[in-house]
């Protein structure tokens, strides 16, 4: 007889063949019980267990014939539907492929996203529909305890076409409590929107709220961020670092650090929101906290939103790692009430639920492409969304055009703290300045007069080459700043006498990496490779073309 074969018709259906009968087993779920159906063409059965290594269905799968009954229970057992999933989130998304049974090509996709909700059950949102799960286990209990809102129940997938709506919404709320410039509204309801999203994207970007200092409403514009964020995480005085870790870890919350309070805080509790704040952006950092004798690895992903007002956090932008916001010194329409502010969004938060779960399950192609984009790519997403489903994105192009200059700004300032990059961008402009000076020698009269870097190799200038030592005195000539020294010398008991000196110093920034090893690591880094001349000199060769 013929090995028993067995081959998936669907999600939750698999085809038994031995020999030349063929049973057909489809399990679903119905409450916390399964619903068993077995037919092979001739005669069906139907029945109700707890758990499919049951005798009753054991006896069943006998009775239609199947012999290798162990196979056929372990490989239900398997299935997404019957087997119990220890969640590692509060939000996470499956993506199961149905393969046809004799080519084994891929015919379906079924892309389902299970979220933890306030009355801590589990709900699945799949193709449009949401229903209830009960092989789900969570880690966390009470909910409502930790969170000063939590995952929605129920997810409406018509509210992807109220995007624009929603981010309006939103940014109104804020014009009520805070003083912005129109851009920074747009940037902040943008980052809101965006936290109810972001469990299922690489990348978290960090809020940072810039103001000029006490009194200008730096606070107030944190607290109302984060009350209109994704599952804020209520204020905690004190609690041991792996409570929080474990909490930060299964729900990926809204934290909001504000720097003002820093000498109301425990420094040790200090450390550990710092800490996150350092590696919150990222979902593949953790940290490794020995619990009971065992290493275990805590995610430290989660939405942060900093008050900075001593540029700490100055580097996150030209990192790619953050949005930026600068608040006004202007009083608002509205003081900051925490209650009325919970009890006005209760239907727009409702709505951001449903937007976080549904958009990315619904157009899991077109997020999977755009959030993989660290900085920007979620607003991208944001944007083209609410382009195509409300057919407004004013919100999403304002904060994406604001945002991506920030990035830019950011990114070209970060060369002056940074001596590598800044050594860097160094050597390969003189290695553009020496093509220039063998282009405009090959074109003149009197060549000498162009060359002063390279050392050319024939007649045509067509190539030449530059010693290591050259290169290195060059990087030293261009890396020299002024220093003034003010000097007094005293004449009498009454007079004395000014006098201003100044003399070139190499940067001290630069100074480390003005060694040849440095230098010869730096080129291998960029590409450029160095030769040896019969002498064992090494030098940079250069051609025209």
């Amino acid at each position: 007889m013929p090995a028993m074969q067995i081959s998936k018709l669907s999600k939750n259906k698999i085809e038994v063949v031995e020999g030349g009968n063929r049973v057909e087993v489809e399990v679903s779920r119905v409450g916390r019980n399964i619903l068993v159906t077995l037919t092979n063409g001739e005669k069906s059965a139907d029945l109700v267990v707890k758990n499919v290594a049951n005798t009753k269905f054991i006896n069943a799968l006998r009775r239609f014939g199947v012999s290798e009954v162990q196979r056929v229970v372990s490989y239900i057992e398997s299935m997404t539907s019957v087997k119990t999933i220890e969640a590692q989130r509060a939000v996470f998304m499956n993506v199961e492929y149905v393969e046809h049974v004799e080519s084994g090509a891929a015919v379906d996709r079924i892309i389902e996203t299970y979220y933890h909700t306030a009355d801590s059950e589990w709900r699945v949102f799949s193709r449009g529909e949401v229903r209830e799960v009960y092989n789900i286990t969570a880690p966390v209990r009470g909910v409502g305890k930790l969170f000063i809102h939590y995952n929605a129940p129920d997810v409406d997938k018509d509210a992807v076409h109220s995007i624009a709506d929603v981010a309006e919404e939103v940014k109104e709320v804020l014009q009520q409590y805070v003083v912005l410039d129109e851009k920074y509204y747009d940037v902040a309801a943008a980052w809101i929107v965006a936290t109810y999203l972001r469990w299922a994207a690489p990348y978290a970007e960090l809020l940072i709220i810039r103001k000029l200092g006490f009194g200008s409403g730096g606070s107030t514009l944190l607290k109302t961020v984060r009350l209109l964020s994704a599952r804020p995480l209520r204020l905690v005085v004190n609690t041991s670092p792996a409570a929080f870790y474990r909490v930060v870890d299964f729900a990926m919350p809204t934290l909001a650090i504000d720097e003002i309070r820093e000498d109301e805080i425990d420094k040790e509790r200090l450390s550990e929101l710092k800490l996150l704040a350092e590696s919150a952006f990222d979902s593949e950092n953790v940290v490794l906290r020995v619990e009971n004798g065992d290493v275990e690895a805590f995610s430290t992903y989660a939405n942060v939103a900093v008050v900075d007002s001593t540029d700490r956090f100055t580097t996150y932008s030209a990192e790619r790692r953050a949005w930026t916001v600068v608040i006004k010194s202007a009083q608002p329409q509205r003081l900051y009430d925490a209650e009325d502010i919970l009890s006005a969004t209760a239907a727009l938060r409702e709505k951001l639920y449903s937007l976080g779960i549904a958009l990315p399950t619904l157009y899991y192609d077109q997020w999977k492409k755009l959030s993989r984009e660290q900085g920007l790519g979620v607003l991208r997403f944001l944007a083209r969304a609410s382009a195509a489903l409300s057919g407004d994105a004013a919100i999403f192009e304002s904060a994406l055009s604001t945002v991506e200059q920030q990035l830019e700004y950011a990114k070209q300032t970060a060369l002056l703290t940074d001596p590598k990059r800044m050594l860097a961008e160094m050597l390969l402009k003189i290695l553009r300045d020496a093509r220039q000076e063998l282009e405009a020698a090959a074109s003149s009269n009197s060549p000498s007069e162009h060359i002063n870097i390279v050392t050319p190799e024939d007649p045509e200038f067509r190539c030449g080459y530059i010693y290591l030592e050259r290169l290195v005195r060059e990087v030293r000539r261009r890396s020299m700043e002024v220093v003034q020294i003010d000097t007094k010398k005293l004449d009498s008991i009454y007079y004395t006498t000014s006098e201003v000196r100044y003399w070139y110093r190499v940067s001290k920034d630069m100074e480390m990496y003005l060694k040849p090893a440095k230098i010869k690591t730096l080129l291998a880094e960029l590409g450029i490779q160095l030769e040896i001349d019969e002498a064992r000199h090494y030098y940079v060769r250069i051609c025209r073309t």
